[in-house]
C-alpha cells in the first residue's frame, strides 16, 4: 500500500537528487558556454576539474531517477509502478479527495494521477536512448572512475532537456497532489558564475 507519508519521503528525497541535477546542468551549461573561452583558456586545469566533477554528478544523479535496476530505491520507474499497482492509504487519498475542492490544476483521484504517469512512462519511452547512455556511463565509466571522459559522451543539451523532464516529472506528480510547484530555477544563486567572475579578477 502506498501511504501519504511514503510519497512525501519519496518527495523529499527526489528534490534533493533534483537540486544536484539542476545545479550541474546549470554549471555545465556555464562551462560550455563562450563566456567562459577565457576562463577555459587561462585556467585549464581547474576548467577540466570543475567539467568532470559536474558531469559526473549530474549523470549518477540522473541514473538515480532513471535506472530500473534494483539498486535504485527512488527511480521514477518504480515510482511509477507503485502508483499503478498499489493500493492508498486513507491519508493519500483524503488529500485527493480535498483537492476535488479547489479550482487549481490538482490530482483530485488515483485516476488522475495514473493518468500523469501512463503520460511520463510514454516520454521515457521517448528518451530511451538518452536514458540508456546514462546508465552506460554510470555502469561503465564513473563505477570505475575512470578521469577521461569526452565531454562530448552526452551533450549539455541533451543534459538539460532530461533535466528539464525529471523538474516536470516532481512537479506533475507532487506538485499537482500537493498543490505546490517547485522552481528549480532557485539553485541558479548556487552555481559556478560568480566563482568564475571572481577566477577572471586574479591576476
Amino acid at each position: 500500500m502506498l501511504t501519504l507519508k511514503e510519497l512525501m519521503d519519496w518527495g523529499i528525497d527526489l528534490k534533493s537528487v533534483l537540486f544536484d541535477i539542476n545545479l550541474t546542468t546549470n554549471n555545465l551549461y556555464i562551462l560550455k558556454h563562450k563566456n567562459s573561452i577565457s576562463f577555459k583558456t587561462q585556467h585549464s586545469e581547474v576548467y577540466l576539474n570543475l567539467w568532470y566533477q559536474q558531469y559526473f554528478i549530474c549523470i549518477i544523479q540522473l541514473a538515480k531517477l532513471f535506472s530500473d535496476s534494483g539498486q535504485q530505491k527512488r527511480s521514477i520507474s518504480k515510482l511509477c509502478k507503485k502508483i499503478t499497482m498499489e493500493d492508498f492509504d486513507d491519508e493519500l487519498n483524503q488529500i485527493l479527495l480535498l483537492n476535488k475542492t479547489k479550482l487549481n490544476d490538482v490530482l483530485k483521484s488515483k485516476e488522475d494521477l495514473m493518468s500523469v504517469v501512463a503520460e511520463i512512462t510514454l516520454e521515457m519511452e521517448n528518451k530511451s536512448v538518452i536514458i540508456e547512455k546514462i546508465k552506460s556511463l554510470r555502469d561503465k565509466v564513473f563505477a570505475h572512475t575512470d578521469p577521461n571522459i569526452p565531454e562530448d559522451d552526452i551533450s549539455v543539451e541533451d543534459l538539460i532537456c532530461l533535466k528539464d523532464f525529471a523538474n516536470k516529472i516532481y512537479n506533475d506528480i507532487f506538485g499537482k497532489i500537493f498543490d505546490e510547484n517547485y522552481h528549480f530555477q532557485l539553485t541558479q544563486k548556487y552555481d559556478f558564475r560568480s566563482i568564475i567572475e571572481a577566477f577572471m579578477k586574479i591576476e
